[in-house]
């Protein structure tokens, strides 16, 4: 309420406005006594329901963030409640209790994501609490859109906490979500709030050769002809010589990557160490046929 010239504001209820309830400027005068103010400019914890930069007088209204302490029991509340605006006022007899028994629930204030974020894996869900004006007990239902608030799905309800831990990956990747979290009080009042852009879930990663998940496991061994060299010489006659094995396996250091040089060394290591005791067998049976011969051949005569 913006007003200019003079003005008796009494016996109102205002409630959840997201700006000041009163706005008095400098040209104007105001008797603003026996209202009741409810969440008005909540967002803003640091200020008053109302600003007042004109003359008023400002007494006996109900302002619901400020209601004790009242150590006299005498209804009004023992610190008086500052009135932001250049006039430094004061209502200076708050009370503790409304003028009327006006029934009403703040709406809880969406804090994260609130939109332009890019969420991935788990994420804490939070906002502002809501206040219900006769002290019922307050409840949470969270839901998410991934069309920009054209339909909602339900995550949670019965929630009496401020916060929800939310998976995202059990959800497909957009840019067009919203959270809306909906406060009830049981008595058939609620009251909602929605984050004011939309964000983003984005849970998968796609480079060039792959698609990555979070529970995708990626593969970095390079592939080879190694099978098909080896399955090629399983064919082959098992009477080749180990020269020749040693003649099919020199191309394929040239075409393996590099953990199938280590199998092709291994195996030359292995066929000449065969080879040369092959050879070195057939030169020791050699050298003992001449000595045989010799011996005997010289005994004979």
């Amino acid at each position: 309420l913006s007003f200019y010239g003079e003005a008796l504001i009494t016996n109102n209820t205002f409630f959840n406005s997201t700006d000041y309830a009163i706005n008095i400027d400098g040209t104007s005068s105001a008797t603003i006594k026996y209202n009741d103010f409810f969440s008005n400019n909540a967002q803003n914890t640091s200020s008053s329901q109302i600003y007042n930069n004109g003359s008023a007088v400002i007494q006996y209204n109900f302002w619901s963030e400020w209601t004790s302490p009242d150590n006299d029991h005498d209804g009004i509340v023992d610190v008086p409640y500052t009135i932001d605006g250049y006039t430094n006022s004061s209502d200076p007899y708050p009370l503790v209790i409304p003028n009327s028994q006006f029934h009403a629930i703040s709406k809880p204030i969406v804090l994260y994501p609130n939109g332009g974020e890019i969420l991935f894996g788990t994420v804490t869900i939070s906002w502002k609490s809501s206040n219900d004006e006769l002290g019922h007990s307050i409840t949470y239902a969270v839901y998410y859109s991934a069309d920009d608030g054209s339909t909602w799905v339900l995550l949670v309800s019965g929630l009496t906490v401020t916060s929800y831990q939310w998976d995202t990956t059990t959800v497909a990747d957009g840019s067009a979500y919203r959270i809306r979290v909906v406060a009830s009080d049981g008595q058939g009042l609620s009251a909602e709030d929605v984050s004011d852009a939309a964000f983003t879930v984005r849970n998968t990663v796609v480079s060039s050769s792959s698609t990555v998940t979070p529970s995708t496991t990626v593969s970095t061994m390079p592939t080879s002809d190694f099978s098909r060299t080896t399955s090629a010489e399983s064919s082959s006659p098992s009477s080749t010589k180990p020269s020749d094995t040693n003649s099919s396996l020199t191309p394929l250091i040239m075409n393996t990557p590099g953990f199938t040089v280590f199998l092709w060394l291994f195996s030359v290591i292995i066929l000449s160490a065969f080879s040369i005791s092959r050879r070195k067998r057939k030169k020791t049976r050699e050298q003992i046929k001449r000595l045989e011969s010799s011996f005997f051949g010289s005994s004979t005569h």
